[in-house]
């Protein structure tokens, strides 16, 4: 029993991880949680804390709190991947039950085994080292999360989340079709099955959150290979890197890739360096993780195996670790091969073999020109212009100062720059697998100008203060790109784009790819409305992302031009155009209203029959309950029933009413649902009118228009037939505090006269 106890004794993580576990357990099994806090509950249970756990049970020697929290980090994304993989292999739907069994389950046999394998103590650091880590934390943070929620979701966004939805449905080859990792399949779908819903922000988190972390890599590895003055320097060059910057805001690999690529050069360092079989144990699973969020991390493969060798050297006893890497080697390669066998024995390979054969092969000579508008679209031309002579200048003075350390940071770029520059005919954004060893290297000229001790210090400081403006001014560029919404810089390029920042293509600005810029098309309201069935029949458009159209508008049928669908969108900021559009198909269509983003038109509708009103405009910012209901992997139970078979008089009942809130703030929007059942047909086309109204009845906030969001004519409502009427209605921000009476009822346009000569009191509404 002593024993026991002093086995217990002492460690911290084992006392934190029972109420961890149990209140994460809790918050993803007990109804009417928020979808944050399941967010959280999530990455709690599945992420962080087994992450720390694992750390703890790999015992290695001398290791610092910085380090051991990075290591976490990719440890626990991990343990994620693999436990979900594991989960979608049993046949059937996922469910939340499902996801707290397993994870917790984990979790708890994680933190058991501590009884048995007590970790070791961390080595502390200086004050002055957890300032400027942390520092840099902040920075990449700052960079990294504000607007995740804002922009649209990609096309290849909107596939992973597809394939998340049908493995939580129970489609058991769910996975299989995908033509990328499946990693980036495994994330998507625990946070969206813990949640029961997903929007840009939530799904975007863990991986904007795994690039954070990457930044902090960077400079932990700049600490080890150079000095802390060129870990930090790193650190903020990949920070405001605009390549790392843009692929972290998507639901995608890149994030998950940059994290485990500089996790697997900093254990392979260390064991390069020490000769401890744990630190090549260590590379061996962030190589698997990282494979199985992308293939191509295959790349790092020659400086792994030279820094494995070194360490071999270096070992004390080098069988032993002969053996243990072979087995760690085998271990980590029977998981990439099981991860992708579904893929492999699918019939949907063929797709994918297509989808490799059209990036890889067939370029024509070197794509530095792509590579230079890829730079200076997604950085500023200054800062790209910049981190090339910098790299350039690194590359001199680290041969001169760290040989061994920089001609290992020449051999993790040299294979990727090879196959972007030589063999993918398309490259994409790829090139950003270059930007974690340039940063490193480009740090070196800057760490050398901070403690150059035989400059004279008024030159030193000139040279650091140009290298802050030199940010500052490269920053500027990444919020008008990435983070300004008013106006949305993509929208209208040549307009929008200060002239202070010019690049090689001038206005003609790329078209793709263009991620994690801030630029909406409008898609939610139509996604709502054709939720809702207000814009019955087909439609087609002039985007041709079909993933695009299945997530948010999932519940309008798609047609092809030639086949005169009822109704045709066409939205401005495209992602891929439809080559079957052009203005001459629109011709017998009327144009009958648009979806504005912050009061600018992004999305034009054109119908074939008139709406019943002449146009109608939606706001987007309005339709945000979108994300609540569509995306919803169970229905969205409908707004609390207020008001029951009320007879508003003509012969038309309100069947039911109900308000989603009853307390809302000013500003918000108010969400509705009105079901109207007519007992004999409707003699005129009434309007609908909605007053949030003071005691005295004088409407202080309102909406009037036609039914079902101005798409519904009354005079063609069937006698019996209930008719569900949503309605949107955004508070005045000015609308005092207080309680008010919200009141229903429909108008003859004509004359003005109420339906029935009466509104009908639906309840009260508490504005704060």
């Amino acid at each position: 029993m002593s024993a026991f106890r002093e086995r217990v004794r002492g460690q911290r993580l084992l006392a934190a991880a029972v109420p961890i576990v149990l209140a994460s357990t809790l918050l993803l099994l007990l109804p009417e949680v928020t979808t944050w806090l399941r967010w959280v509950a999530m990455a709690a249970l599945g992420w962080w804390l087994p992450g720390a756990l694992l750390v703890a049970h790999w015992r290695l020697r001398d290791l610092e709190p910085p380090t051991a929290g990075l290591l976490a980090l990719g440890l626990g994304l991990c343990w994620l991947v693999v436990l979900l993989l594991l989960i979608h292999a049993v046949p059937g739907p996922m469910g939340r039950g499902h996801l707290a069994g397993v994870y917790g389950a984990g979790a708890v046999a994680l933190a058991a085994g501590l009884l048995w394998r007590r970790p070791l103590p961390l080595r502390p650091v200086l004050p002055w080292t957890w300032t400027w880590l942390l520092a840099l934390v902040a920075l990449a943070g700052l960079l990294r999360l504000p607007g995740l929620g804002y922009h649209q979701l990609h096309t290849d966004e909107t596939v992973v989340l597809l394939h998340a939805r049908q493995a939580l449905e129970g489609e058991d080859g769910a996975f299989a079709g995908h033509q990328k990792g499946p990693g980036e399949l495994a994330v998507a779908t625990a946070f969206y099955g813990a949640m029961g819903s997903i929007d840009e922000a939530t799904g975007r988190l863990p991986f904007a959150l795994a690039s954070v972390g990457s930044v902090l890599g960077v400079a932990l590895l700049g600490r080890r290979l150079f000095s802390a003055a060129a870990g930090f320097w790193a650190g903020v060059l990949l920070a405001f890197n605009g390549f790392a910057l843009g692929l972290s805001r998507l639901v995608q690999y890149q994030g998950a890739v940059l994290l485990m690529a500089v996790l697997i050069v900093l254990a392979a360092w260390e064991f390069s360096r020490r000769g401890e079989v744990r630190w090549l144990v260590l590379a061996g699973a962030f190589c698997a993780l990282g494979l199985v969020m992308h293939y191509e991390l295959a790349l790092l493969a020659p400086l792994v195996l030279v820094l494995a060798w070194l360490g071999w050297r270096r070992a004390a006893d080098r069988r032993r670790v002969l053996a243990v890497g072979l087995g760690a080697a085998g271990v980590a390669g029977l998981l990439v091969a099981l991860a992708y066998l579904p893929l492999l024995t699918s019939p949907r390979l063929a797709a994918t073999q297509d989808y490799l054969g059209v990036r890889v092969g067939g370029a024509s000579g070197l794509n530095l020109a792509f590579f230079v508008e890829m730079g200076t679209f997604y950085n500023s031309t200054y800062f790209y212009g910049g981190l090339l002579l910098l790299l350039a200048a690194g590359f001199v003075l680290g041969c001169r100062q760290a040989r061994g350390e920089t001609l290992a940071l020449v051999l993790w770029f040299v294979p990727f720059f090879l196959l972007y520059s030589l063999v993918m005919e398309f490259p994409g954004t790829h090139y950003y697998h270059l930007m974690e060893s340039w940063s490193l290297l480009a740090a070196v000229p800057l760490a050398t100008l901070a403690r150059a001790s035989g400059l004279r210090p008024t030159l030193r400081w000139v040279g650091i203060g140009l290298a802050i403006a030199w940010l500052a001014l490269s920053g500027g560029y990444l919020y008008v790109m990435f983070f300004r919404q008013a106006p949305e810089t993509l929208a209208d390029f040549p307009r929008n784009r200060p002239a202070l920042y010019r690049a090689p293509y001038g206005d003609a600005v790329p078209l793709y790819p263009r991620f994690g810029f801030a630029v909406q098309e409008g898609w939610k309201p139509l996604g709502l409305l054709s939720y809702w069935g207000y814009l019955p029949g087909r439609y087609a458009s002039n985007e041709r992302s079909r993933s695009l159209a299945a997530w948010y508008l999932s519940s309008f049928r798609r047609e092809q031009f030639a086949r005169s669908p009822a109704w045709v969108l066409v939205a401005g900021a495209i992602e891929k155009p439809n080559p079957e559009y052009s203005e001459e198909v629109l011709e017998g269509y009327q144009h009958v209203g648009e979806v504005r983003v912050r009061g600018e038109p992004r999305a034009a509708i054109w119908a074939r029959e008139p709406l019943p009103v002449p146009y109608v405009v939606y706001d987007a910012e309005d339709f945000e309950l979108f994300d609540d209901i569509v995306p919803a992997l169970e229905p969205e139970a409908d707004p609390e029933v207020i008001l029951a078979e009320e007879e508003l008089g003509g012969g038309l009942v309100l069947q039911s009413g109900g308000m989603d809130e009853t307390v809302v703030g000013a500003g918000q929007v108010l969400h509705l649902l009105l079901v109207w059942r007519p007992e004999e047909p409707l003699p005129l086309d009434y309007k609908l009118f909605v007053h949030v109204a003071g005691e005295d009845g004088r409407p202080l906030a309102q909406w009037d228009g036609m039914p079902c969001l101005n798409t519904a004519r009354t005079s063609r409502w069937a006698a019996g037939e209930a008719v569900r009427d949503h309605v949107l209605l955004r508070l005045p921000a000015e609308l005092p505090a207080g309680s008010y009476r919200v009141l229903v009822g429909l108008y003859d346009p004509a004359s003005g006269e109420r339906l029935g000569g009466r509104a009908l009191e639906l309840g009260s509404l508490a504005v704060y």
